[in-house]
């Protein structure tokens, strides 16, 4: 799998959801990334090379219930925020993680997809990947990547199909950024990539290539 296989494939899908769309909602939709953009740009990853990812005990738990404990040759956790379960880009894009699962257990990485309160994964569903649940938003608010969601956006829940399974909780409405963080299996933050834009994910072969790049560096 190369990067111009998943990019051809988003691409197609983007124009495929984009044109279903009629025009009152196709600019509400590019008004809400374009704020979620807005936030992403502003904010600044509260966690870096070096940290210790807040809570990682209960998340280390987590995973090994839903998936297993690690072998003890793996050495990263690959963490993959899903927007939500519905959210064709992010299910695109874990797709592809699971392809390239032979290829992370060569670099001594697992991937985890952690899901938002808001639109969390059937609880039957396996993909071959870890699949938890961030039940109050804990882990992504630890990376920078819950932000509040415009009263505005609310309605987006009833209108597109594909934007959240339903509305978030309206007395603290809060969503979850398509982020990716890496880190070793003591809990020690490698990398953290926070997005500009919701609906294009790092592409997979990238996370690879940053687990060559970054991860396999010394902390700096």
């Amino acid at each position: 799998m190369n990067l111009h296989e998943y990019t051809s494939e988003h691409e197609h899908l983007y124009r495929y959801l984009i044109s279903a769309l009629d025009e009152p909602r196709r600019k509400r939709w590019v008004d809400f990334v374009e704020s979620t953009a807005d936030y992403a740009l502003r904010q600044r990853p509260l966690l870096e090379s070096g940290d210790e990812f807040p809570g990682f005990g209960a998340l280390d738990r987590a995973v090994a219930a839903a998936n297993g404990p690690a072998v003890p040759s793996m050495r990263f956790l690959v963490l993959g925020f899903s927007f939500g379960y519905t959210f064709p880009f992010c299910g695109l894009a874990f797709k592809y993680m699971a392809r390239l699962k032979e290829a992370l257990v060569a670099k001594s990485a697992r991937f985890v997809c952690l899901f938002p309160p808001e639109d969390p994964p059937p609880m039957e569903e396996r993909e071959g990947y870890a699949m938890v649940v961030d039940e109050d938003g804990a882990w992504a608010r630890a990376c920078g990547l819950r932000m509040p969601l415009a009263r505005r956006f609310s309605a987006l829940a009833k209108e597109i199909p594909w934007f959240l399974s339903k509305e978030p909780d309206s007395a603290n409405p809060h969503i979850t950024l398509p982020g990716t963080c890496i880190l070793t299996l003591g809990g020690v933050v490698r990398w953290l990539d926070l997005p500009v834009d919701v609906s294009r994910r790092l592409p997979p072969t990238e996370i690879l290539d940053r687990i060559d790049r970054e991860v396999l560096e010394p902390v700096r």
